[in-house]
């Protein structure tokens, strides 16, 4: 795909600086461009860019989210499958609009904008949750992935959804509770007595 447009511009000048760096997840920013390993955990809410996989595929096990341990696919946006390693990344030109962060884990709604390489037409690609890696999920079966972090910290998906657990005894059980403590305390006071 070297010279088929997307949003790569093939007479940009690269100044070769660009490098992939272990890097902490506390220390990622909204903008940034990640490579993941099969098996690694997802560290931030990412945008899938590439894959190491022709059809642009990649397996996410979820079970940190939802329990549930079977695979889920996820697919690469179309203008930037062709981004394979540094230098692409720093050809790459486009426009992520996103929507604000949201707890709902089945739902996002983004566009992602560019101009193509060969006339410099303004595209749009629409950005779904299909193409989400959520904070907390596991990479398997893909050997990488390219992605765009979209959301860090307090801001994840899973974040958003962690909070308070809420108590499990009812209101009438508390009282319940209440009462039992209190006729015991009038027996031990009536036996003194």
């Amino acid at each position: 795909e070297s010279n088929s447009g997307g949003v790569f511009n093939w007479s940009a000048r690269t100044l070769g600086t660009a490098h992939w760096e272990r890097t902490l997840w506390k220390k990622l920013e909204v903008g940034d461009i990640v490579l993941l390993r099969e098996s690694e955990q997802v560290p931030a809410d990412i945008v899938v860019l590439s894959t190491s996989e022709p059809d642009g595929l990649c397996y996410l096990e979820t079970k940190n989210l939802d329990g549930e341990t079977n695979l889920k696919p996820r697919r690469a946006l179309r203008a930037t499958r062709g981004l394979r390693g540094e230098e692409d990344v720093e050809r790459a030109r486009f426009v992520l609009d996103s929507e604000g962060p949201s707890a709902n884990l089945y739902a996002y709604s983004g566009v992602l904008r560019y101009q193509e390489g060969t006339n410099g037409k303004e595209k749009a690609e629409p950005v779904g949750p299909n193409e989400l890696l959520l904070r907390g999920t596991t990479l398997r079966n893909t050997g990488w992935v390219v992605g765009l972090v979209l959301y860090t910290g307090a801001d994840t998906k899973i974040m958003l959804n962690g909070g308070a657990t809420p108590s499990k005894r009812s209101k009438i059980e508390r009282e319940t509770n209440f009462n039992v403590v209190m006729n015991f305390i009038v027996l031990v006071l009536m036996c003194l007595g």
